[in-house]
């Protein structure tokens, strides 16, 4: 056996003849090289322990060796030894300075173990060493941005577009930050979404073929859902009830996963699916082409430039009718992408429509249904009983948490001055950044002994509990929660709520309005302040809330799972029929 025979076993997919090779040739010839082999094959076949083993051995043959100990740094990740794994990647650093791809491992691995400050070194760093590179450029513009240091973050994702300008991911990854920053006005996020479409998108929507579908306006409709979300994430609270929903008797439903990561609800969503596609690991040509091969009539994309790449999949315009859904609080910015589904609060009609791309359809109730985890815990009786004092709080992300709201949410505890304040993110875990956020709200008058700051918890459940020691949600501004914002309502807690003027920051805007709670909602910052604090000085209305909120969500739109995948699949035919009026015509004047 030699190395030859090993890499054709691999390449046919039979890994454990790789493995089973590559150990003989070990065990014939001991070496670094043959050791290696062995622990890459292990790997592959995700035995990662065994790879360990050689990988280990291959380090006592040649302990100096930085590509070993960063081969040893991945391996140890892969087993979740995340400070095992970083010193590995530091001796690889240590032994080469100039190994680059160490410090994305050291970074990744400081990443998981929420360290985001040890993460922004190791990227400042990495850039004194290659300062040119467009990946460490990128890193650092999102570690930033999770730190909630939105301009800066900023700052360096265009510099990492200039480096690399074909870069789709960090393309919309620059959006996407650009939607959290205030100063961010909404012409320059449109125009930057336009820039997008124009650079990664319009060359390919040019070459799109058309469609030669049946025309019959009644006849059973091919659904596909396309995301990158089919897996346990925030996305899935607001999709599963429609997918699970749907009446497979007027239509079939397709799901396109990009789903390297599959797990439980990854398994129990292809149920809903009439057909599933895996398309990891394709290309946006070869995706496009699974799905005209698939003569799908309505394609919806519910990833947005969450998803970036999935996007060049639409710019090929592989069905007659593309939509985007509430996956991404923005127009896409492409011509290809007919519709956007959103709702009449959302976007208002006269308000919203120059921010957008698309054609709107609007949902007569909400754009958001919402199926809360099984495992919820009940509603805890109201947290100022036991404290005597009344607690607001966010579980927003840190990049929602900009200096004008620690500003407005200062002034709101001044105002009710025996009040404390709870905020949980992931961000919180780290130190140098919890001190951050606590030396913001110090230099607006508010003690660290008013503040409550929570970070990851070990599971949902306990995340949801949570919500029992707040007596008040306060909402972010301009990006809304939504996640947060049907966690809190659910678990009983009301939501003070600023409303905007663009779809992002009026989420919160159609949630209210549809468990019909509208005096949560303010039209100004000052309003926003007047609604927190009165409703604060207001114990017996708080409680009211509290015990009646559940109860009051169950029986709203966003419950009610049967009526909205029914408007959505009326919205389905109706734009199908309209598809199919139009192309009879074109063939009438063609004749």
């Amino acid at each position: 056996m030699n190395l030859q025979t090993i890499q054709a076993y691999k390449s046919a997919g039979r890994l454990d003849n790789a493995v089973a090779a590559a150990r003989d040739w070990a065990a014939r010839e001991p070496g670094v090289m043959s050791i290696m082999e062995l622990a890459v094959c292990l790997r592959d076949a995700g035995r990662h322990r065994e790879a360990l083993e050689a990988i280990d051995q291959a380090i006592a043959l040649r302990p100096g060796d930085a590509g070993l100990h960063l081969a040893r740094g991945g391996c140890l990740k892969a087993l979740g030894r995340l400070e095992d794994a970083a010193e590995g990647c530091r001796r690889a650093i240590e032994l080469r300075p100039f190994l680059l791809p160490a410090y994305n491992n050291l970074g990744a691995c400081l990443h998981e173990l929420g360290r985001l400050a040890d993460v922004e070194q190791v990227f400042r760093a990495a850039m004194r060493i290659l300062p040119d590179s467009p990946d460490f450029h990128m890193n650092l513009g999102w570690n930033l941005y999770l730190q909630g240091r939105l301009p800066e973050a900023i700052e360096q994702l265009q510099q990492t577009i200039a480096l690399a300008p074909g870069w789709v991911e960090a393309n919309s990854r620059l959006l996407f930050v650009m939607l959290h920053e205030p100063s961010c006005s909404a012409q320059q996020i449109f125009d930057e979404h336009l820039a997008w479409a124009r650079r990664h998108a319009e060359p390919l929507s040019a070459s799109a073929q058309p469609h030669e579908s049946d025309l019959n306006p009644d006849r059973r409709l091919r659904i596909g859902y396309l995301s990158t979300d089919f897996r346990d994430n925030s996305m899935m609270f607001f999709i599963e009830p429609l997918l699970a929903n749907h009446d497979h008797e007027q239509f079939e439903i397709t799901c396109y996963a990009e789903a390297p990561d599959a797990d439980a609800v990854t398994a129990r969503v292809r149920n809903y699916a009439d057909r599933w596609r895996d398309i990891t690991g394709l290309n946006d040509e070869q995706a496009a082409a699974q799905i005209r091969a698939d003569q799908i009539d309505i394609l919806i994309e519910l990833s947005g430039h969450n998803g970036g790449p999935l996007l060049k999949i639409m710019a090929r315009k592989p069905a007659p009718i593309l939509a985007g859904n509430q996956g991404y609080a923005h127009s896409s910015g492409l011509s290809a992408i007919d519709y956007r589904i959103v709702d009449a609060y959302s976007d208002p009609p006269g308000l919203t429509e120059r921010w957008y791309t698309e054609k709107l359809i609007r949902l007569s109730k909400s754009n958001w249904v919402y199926r809360p985890p099984a495992d919820a815990p009940e509603v805890a009786p109201p947290a100022f009983g036991e404290n005597g004092y009344v607690t607001f709080g966010s579980f927003n992300v840190l990049p929602k948490m900009t200096p004008r709201v620690i500003e407005i949410w200062s002034r709101i505890l001044r105002e009710v001055a025996t009040s404390r304040l709870i905020l949980k993110s992931q961000g919180l875990d780290d130190p140098p950044t919890r001190k951050r956020i606590l030396d913001q709200f110090a230099r607006h008058g508010i003690n660290a002994s008013r503040l409550e700051i929570l970070g990851r918890t070990p599971s949902r459940g306990d995340h949801l509990a949570a919500y029992g020691r707040m007596d008040i949600a306060l909402d972010p501004f301009p990006y809304n929660g939504t996640t947060t914002t049907c966690e809190a309502l659910w678990m009983g807690v009301p939501v003070i709520a600023l409303a905007g003027h663009t779809h992002v920051s009026r989420v919160s805007v159609s949630l209210l309005q549809n468990i019909e709670l509208p005096e949560l909602l303010a039209d100004s910052q000052d309003d926003y302040v007047r609604r927190a604090v009165q409703l604060a000085r207001d114990p017996e209305r708080c409680a009211k809330l509290r015990s009646t909120m559940r109860d009051r969500m169950s029986k709203s739109p966003l419950r009610d799972e049967t009526a909205f995948a029914r408007e959505m699949e009326a919205n389905y035919r109706a734009i199908w029929k309209e598809w199919c009026g139009r192309k009879k015509n074109l063939i009438r004047s063609a004749e």
